[in-house]
C-alpha cells in the first residue's frame, strides 16, 4: 500500500543527518545513541549504531529514525520507546519480531474452544483475537459475516482496559466478509457489522416527525438513512426523554502515540453505534497514534457519534480508500467538571475524519452532521466531513447532504478544512449554518482541481464576521453551480470566494450562484481579496442585498483577470453596484507595486452603476494602476474611478459601451 510521506519525514540517510536535518543548529543538551541491534542496520548506512546530540525540546524528529531489518525480521519499535523529547543521555535499541504472520479467526457467535484456531473454535472477543497476533511481526484476523459486539463487555472508557477499554492494535490486518467456509469471502462490508449499540435501539428518525423511527440495523441489515425520502434524518437515542446513546460502547480501535505500528489494515467491515453522548472522547472507530500507519479500505461507517474529532482520528499516517461515511453525527457541547475551582469546559470538534497526514481516495460522505452549541469555548474548527491540519489529500470523493451548524463564537468550515489538495470530487447539497463572532466557510483547502460544487448553501445569522463559500484556495478546472451564500443580519461582507493572499482561479465556471448580504452588510460580491481569474466563465450569477454589490471587490493586493467572460449576471444593492470595486488600502503608505489588470475579457448583459469604482475610504496610490487591455465591456452606464491620483485608469484597445451604446470613460 502507498502512503503520503509526512512533511517531517526526511529521506533515508545516516542517523546524524536525520537529526541535523530535522533540528538544525541548536544547542546540545543530551547525547542519544541508537543501536540497530542484532537483526538490522541503521537505514542508509552499514552502521549498527550512532550517537547524536540534541536539544531537549526538539527531539520529536527522532521518531523518524529508520532501520533496515535483516531478511526474516521486521523492525517493530525501540527499547525503551522513543520519547517526545530528550530528558537525559540515553541509548535506544531496535526491537524486532520474526517476519511471519499469525492468522486467527473471530466470530462472536462461535461456540467452540475460543482459541481462534478455526471457524468452529473462533475467538468470541475481538480484543483477544488481536492480542493473539502479538507474537509475530504481523497478524491477520479473519472476521465472519454477521453482527458482532466486538468487545465482550461494554466499553465505558477510552483506555486500554483489559475488559472495558478500546482494542489496542499492533501490526495486524482485520478483514471482514468471511462466510465461515474456509477462506470464502464476500467483499460487501455491510455483511460484517461491528456494533457498539449494546441494546440494539439506535434509530433513524425524520425531521418532520421524530416519532417516526426505524432501527439503524435490523435483522443484520442496515436500514436506509432516509426511510421515507425526507430531507433530514439523523441518528437519535432510544427515546426522546433519555440521554442520547447513553448505553453505547465508547470507541473501538486505538494505537498509542508511543507505539510504532506501520502495517495496520482494516478492510471489509461496517462500524456503527460507537460513541455515548456524554463520552467526551467517544465515537472513534479508530484513533491512530502519531508513529503508526494504517490502511482503511472498503469499509462502511454508519451512525457513530464522534465527540472529540472524527470517526477516524489520526495523528499518524492514515490511508482511507473506497469507504463510506453515512449518518455519523457529532455535537460539541460543554461539559461541567466541578472541581475545587470554577466550572471548566471541554469542547470538541466533529467530523467523519480528523487527521494530520491522510490520503482519502474514492470515499463517500453522506448526511454527516456536526453541531456546536452557544456554550462552546474552543478555537477548533467545526466540520462535518474532513477536518485536516496537515498534509491531507482528497481524490475521487463524493460529499453530499452533510450539515454543520455552529452557534459558538468560533469559526466553522462546513464540510472540509485544512486539506492540502481536493481533486476529481463532487460536493452537493451540503449546508453550513452559522452564527457568532467568527468567519463561516463551506470549504477551506490549498488547491482544488477538477471538482464540481452544486446546490450547496452557506447560511449565516447574527453576522459579525465575514461569510464565504471558499477561503484561501487556488482552483483549477472546476464548476460552481447553483450554490448560495446568504446572511440574514450583521455588518460584515458576504462572498463566494475570499482570500488574504494572492490566489488563482484557472479554467473554472461559476453559474447560477446567489450571494446575498444582509441589509447592513457593507458589501456582497462573487470574488474578494487577492483573487486572480484566468480563462474563467462567470455566468448567470446573482449578487444582492448589501449596501454595495460587485463582481470583484477589494483587490487589496492587486488582482488580474485574463481571458475571462462575465455574462448575464445580476447585481443589486441599496447604494450602488460595480464590476470592480476597489480598495487598495494595503498600499496607502506607498509600499508595494500592485495593479488591477483586466486583459482580453468580456462583460455583457451585466448592468451596473459603475464599471470601476473605489470603495469608500480607499486610498489608491501612485503605485496602483487599473489597466483594461483588449477587452469588451457592454451595458455599463459609466466607467469611473474615485481616486487620489490623476491617472489611475488606463484603457487600451478596449470598448466600453454604456446603456445607450455610447463609449464612455
Amino acid at each position: 500500500m502507498k502512503f503520503v510521506k509526512s512533511v517531517l519525514t526526511p529521506p533515508i540517510m545516516a542517523i546524524s543527518a536525520v537529526i541535523s536535518t530535522a533540528l538544525g543548529a541548536q544547542a546540545a543538551n543530551y547525547t542519544l545513541t541508537f543501536d540497530a541491534g542484532e537483526h538490522g542496520v541503521l537505514a542508509g548506512t552499514s552502521a549498527t549504531s550512532a550517537s547524536v546530540t540534541v536539544k531537549d525540546d526538539a527531539a520529536s524528529a527522532l521518531h523518524w529514525v529508520e532501520v533496515t531489518a535483516a531478511p526474516g525480521w521486521c523492525h517493530v519499535g525501540w527499547d525503551p520507546e522513543l520519547p517526545d523529547k530528550a530528558t537525559a543521555d540515553q541509548t535506544f535499541t531496535a526491537v524486532y519480531k520474526p517476519d511471519t504472520t499469525t492468522t486467527v479467526y473471530y466470530d462472536s457467535h462461535a461456540t467452540g474452544n475460543n482459541d481462534g484456531s478455526s471457524w468452529a473454535d473462533a475467538f468470541t472477543d475481538l480484543r483477544a483475537a488481536v492480542r493473539a497476533c502479538d507474537a509475530t511481526a504481523k497478524g491477520l484476523v479473519k472476521v465472519r459475516q454477521g453482527v458482532h459486539h466486538a468487545i465482550s463487555t461494554r466499553n465505558t472508557d477510552n483506555k486500554a482496559d483489559a475488559t472495558q477499554g478500546y482494542i489496542e492494535l499492533g501490526n495486524v490486518a482485520i478483514v471482514g466478509g468471511y462466510t465461515g467456509d474456509g477462506d470464502t469471502r464476500d467483499s460487501d462490508p455491510s455483511k460484517t457489522i461491528l456494533t457498539g449499540d449494546r441494546k440494539d435501539n439506535d434509530t433513524w428518525f425524520t425531521a418532520e416527525n421524530v416519532d417516526t423511527r426505524i432501527k439503524v440495523v435490523e435483522n443484520g441489515v442496515f436500514n436506509p438513512i432516509n426511510p421515507d425520502n425526507t430531507s433530514a434524518v439523523w441518528r437519535q437515542p432510544d427515546s426522546a426523554t433519555t440521554t442520547p446513546n447513553s448505553d453505547n460502547d465508547y470507541s473501538l480501535f486505538h494505537t498509542a502515540d508511543t507505539a510504532m505500528h506501520r502495517d495496520i489494515r482494516i478492510e471489509g467491515l461496517s462500524v456503527t453505534g460507537y460513541g455515548a453522548y456524554w463520552s467526551w472522547q467517544g465515537g472513534r472507530a479508530l484513533s491512530l497514534g502519531k508513529h503508526s500507519r494504517c490502511l482503511v479500505t472498503n469499509c462502511l461507517f454508519v451512525a457513530n457519534f464522534p465527540r472529540s474529532s472524527g470517526v477516524l482520528m489520526a495523528y499518524g499516517e492514515l490511508d482511507v480508500r473506497d469507504c463510506t461515511f453515512k449518518g455519523n453525527s457529532a455535537a460539541s457541547i460543554w461539559l461541567r467538571a466541578v472541581q475545587s475551582g470554577p466550572t471548566t469546559r471541554r469542547v470538541f470538534t466533529g467530523g467523519a475524519i480528523t487527521s494530520a497526514l491522510c490520503t482519502i481516495d474514492s470515499c463517500r460522505f453522506e448526511r454527516c452532521f456536526h453541531n456546536a452549541n452557544p456554550d462552546n469555548n474552543s478555537h477548533e474548527p467545526y466540520v462535518s466531513a474532513v477536518n485536516a491540519y496537515g498534509n491531507t489529500t482528497m481524490s475521487r470523493c463524493v460529499v453530499t447532504g452533510c450539515v454543520t451548524t455552529n452557534q459558538s463564537g468560533y469559526a466553522s468550515y462546513g464540510v472540509s478544512t485544512g486539506v492540502s489538495r481536493i481533486r476529481d470530487s463532487v460536493f452537493s447539497n451540503n449546508l453550513e449554518h452559522a452564527c457568532g463572532s467568527k468567519a463561516a466557510y463551506m470549504i477551506s483547502a490549498s488547491v482544488i482541481s477538477n471538482c464540481t460544487f452544486v446546490g450547496n448553501a452557506v447560511r449565516r445569522t447574527d453576522q459579525t464576521a465575514g461569510t464565504s463559500f471558499l477561503a484561501e484556495v487556488t482552483v483549477y478546472d472546476s464548476v460552481f453551480e447553483s450554490n448560495s451564500v446568504m446572511t440574514a443580519s450583521g455588518a460584515s461582507p458576504t462572498f463566494m470566494l475570499t482570500s488574504y493572499n494572492p490566489i488563482w482561479l484557472y479554467r473554472t465556471r461559476f453559474s447560477g450562484n446567489v450571494i446575498e448580504g444582509a441589509a447592513s452588510s457593507p458589501c456582497a460580491s462573487l470574488f474578494s481579496g487577492a483573487c486572480n481569474l484566468r480563462d474563467c466563465s462567470v455566468e448567470g450569477n446573482t449578487v444582492r442585498g448589501a449596501v454595495l454589490g460587485a463582481l470583484v471587490y477589494d483587490t487589496w493586493r492587486g488582482g488580474w483577470c485574463v481571458n475571462s467572460s462575465f455574462v448575464d449576471n445580476t447585481l443589486a444593492a441599496t447604494d450602488y453596484t460595480a464590476l470592480w470595486l476597489l480598495r487598495t488600502q494595503w498600499n496607502a503608505t506607498g509600499n508595494g507595486d500592485y495593479h488591477t489588470f483586466i486583459g482580453a475579457c468580456s462583460v455583457a448583459r451585466t448592468p451596473v452603476d459603475y464599471a470601476f469604482h473605489a470603495a469608500p475610504g480607499a486610498a489608491i496610490t501612485k503605485f496602483d494602476t487599473i489597466k483594461v487591455i483588449n477587452s469588451l465591456l457592454v451595458g455599463t452606464p459609466r466607467v469611473a474611478v474615485i481616486s487620489t491620483t490623476a491617472e489611475p485608469l488606463v484603457i487600451r484597445n478596449s470598448y466600453c459601451f454604456g446603456a445607450a451604446g455610447e463609449t464612455e470613460g
